[in-house]
């Protein structure tokens, strides 16, 4: 959810703050986290046509991990080679979840010099604090900081039609993320307050990881998207190449009167 507080009506400089929750569970031990952010951010017009942007927010919220062990497996359940769910398990665990704050920050650049072209790039920075994460209540384990880079822009190939390749990467220790994709959006009109309702539908490929196909739209201000990845990886053989369905739903919130496009219209906000 993203809310606009506060704009210049000359230039398009907006103060806005946002929410997010998210709600994640896997593997047997029904791993779940559910983590809610509020963001800050403010977006600087460089120039008085509103087509040159240079954005900055920070976010911070609360995250839950729990689990259960209930539905786990150990070795000492196992009584000549055949599996007892009866026998009693005699290692002591110390919680079964953990509560942590975390916090971000990120810079993004965006410019449009027509009406047919919109260049965009950012960076970030995640989990600045290191929280303790540690199941075993071991104050060495700690949450890694991420960084997350990434440039994007939308060609357009016909009035209504627009080509959007994209590139991310992502780091966090000593893991990485590199993704290379392209989706295609199609624009069933503007409406007089610039409102975009449109299509998207896109592929992309996680680098030695998963193929995932994204299809979405966006209505007035309202988002809704949907993605689904095939793995390529050396686990193919176990998961078959099946992955995982995800949903996302966002929706702005107008708190203010848009003025009339005079010039070249920025209709990512």
């Amino acid at each position: 959810m993203d809310l606009p507080l506060k704009k210049r009506v000359r230039q398009q400089d907006i103060f806005s703050m946002g929410i997010n929750v998210d709600y994640d569970i896997a593997g047997d031990s029904k791993y779940s986290t559910i983590q809610g952010m509020m963001s800050l951010a403010y977006a600087h017009a460089l120039n008085h046509l509103n087509n040159h942007f240079l954005m900055g927010g920070i976010s911070a919220g609360c995250v839950q991990r729990s689990w259960s062990y209930s539905l786990l497996k150990f070795d000492e359940q196992y009584q000549n080679g055949t599996y007892d769910p009866h026998i009693l398990i005699t290692e002591q665990f110390p919680s079964n979840g953990l509560l942590f704050f975390d916090c971000g920050a990120g810079l993004a650049w965006f410019y449009q010099p027509s009406l047919s072209a919109r260049y965009q790039a950012g960076f970030s920075m995640y989990h600045f604090n290191r929280a303790k994460i540690s199941l075993y209540k071991d104050d060495d384990v700690r949450l890694p900081i991420k960084y997350i880079s990434y440039f994007w822009c939308a060609l357009g190939v016909r009035d209504n039609m627009e080509l959007q390749p994209s590139i991310f990467f992502a780091r966090q220790a000593k893991y990485q993320e590199i993704q290379l994709g392209m989706a295609y959006a199609y624009f069933f009109h503007f409406d007089s307050k610039w409102y975009i309702n449109q299509l998207n539908i896109g592929l992309y490929y996680r680098w030695g990881d998963a193929i995932y196909l994204a299809i979405g739209g966006e209505w007035r201000r309202l988002t809704l998207g949907i993605s689904y990845d095939f793995n390529v990886s050396k686990l193919m053989k176990a998961s078959e190449a099946r992955g995982s369905v995800e949903v996302n739903l966002s929706y702005i919130f107008k708190t203010y009167k848009v003025p009339r496009a005079k010039s070249i219209p920025c209709y990512l906000f």
